[in-house]
C-alpha cells in the first residue's frame, strides 16, 4: 500500500519519483517510462495524468500521453498493458468505508467485491498492520449459524490472473 499524502505523486522507473518501480523481477521494466504517470489531488477530485510513451491504462482503457482522467475508488491502474493490474486506487473518503463493519475497518482498508457465494461475499482488502493484500469474507448470519465472528485472510493474487 502506498499512501498518497502530497498533492502530486509521481510513479515511474526513475529514483526521482515519489514511487520508483523496481527493476528486479519486473519483466516489463523496459516498457515503463522514467515518469510514467502523475496522480494529482485537485479541488474537483483526484486525477491521473499519463506521462508515458507506452501508455497508462485505467480500468483497461488507455488514458493517452499528456491526457488526464479522474480516479475513483477501486479504479485499476495498469502501466504495461490494458489487462495488467499494477495498482488499485483506494479512496479514504468516508462514504466508501462506512459499508464495512468497524471491527474490519480497524484491521483492514476495504476495496472491492471479488465475488459472492451462497453464504456470503468476498472482498479485496489491505491489512493495515503489514500492507498485505488479503481477501475478507463477509458471512450472512441468516444463512449460517455462527457463535463468534473471526477474520480469515488469504492472498487473492492467484485469483485475479
Amino acid at each position: 500500500m502506498i499512501k498518497l499524502s502530497a498533492d502530486a505523486f509521481t510513479v515511474g522507473r526513475s529514483a526521482k519519483n515519489s514511487h520508483m518501480v523496481p527493476e528486479e523481477g519486473n519483466k516489463f521494466y523496459n516498457n515503463i517510462s522514467k515518469v510514467h504517470f502523475i496522480i494529482r489531488r485537485e479541488t474537483k477530485g483526484i486525477f491521473l495524468q499519463d506521462k508515458s510513451t507506452n501508455g497508462t491504462f485505467v480500468n483497461g482503457k488507455k488514458v493517452g500521453k499528456e491526457r488526464s482522467t479522474v480516479l475513483v475508488h477501486n479504479d485499476v491502474v495498469g502501466m504495461t498493458g490494458e489487462k495488467l493490474k499494477d495498482f488499485i486506487f483506494m479512496s479514504t473518503n468516508r462514504e466508501y468505508l462506512e459499508k464495512y463493519p468497524e471491527a474490519l475497518r480497524a484491521r483492514c482498508t476495504g476495496s472491492r467485491e471479488l465475488g459472492k457465494g451462497a453464504c456470503g461475499t468476498v472482498y479485496l482488502a489491505v491489512r493495515k498492520s503489514d500492507h498485505v493484500t488479503v481477501a475478507v469474507k463477509e458471512i450472512n448470519k441468516k444463512k449460517v449459524r455462527c457463535q463468534t465472528f473471526e477474520f480469515y485472510y488469504s492472498s487473492p493474487r492467484s485469483w485475479e490472473r
